[in-house]
């Protein structure tokens, strides 16, 4: 069970991170020089295949001017509201 939510948040944080990466419009090696990291680090956290620390986590945050918080945010059409029903 710790196992998947491991895999959940990891999967999370890499949709969240090439998210606001590609809304910035970096490549990943101008996100990787930003973030002070090789491009090889920043791909294995985008395909989530890396455990990375939280300290890698908070540089990514704070290149792509958001909170550590906001990677770990499930966002997705399920977030978006319906029709006819309040925000």
């Amino acid at each position: 069970m710790v196992e998947s939510v491991v895999l959940q948040a990891r999967r999370r944080a890499a949709l969240n991170a090439r998210a606001a990466r590609d809304q910035l419009g970096w490549t990943q090696e101008l996100a990787a020089e930003r973030i002070g990291c090789s491009v090889q680090a920043l791909q294995g956290m985008e395909r989530a295949a890396a455990a990375v620390t939280i300290d890698f986590v908070a540089r990514v945050a704070a290149a792509c001017r958001m909170d550590v918080a906001g990677l770990f945010v499930a966002v997705g059409p399920w977030r978006q509201p319906r029709p006819g029903r309040p925000v």
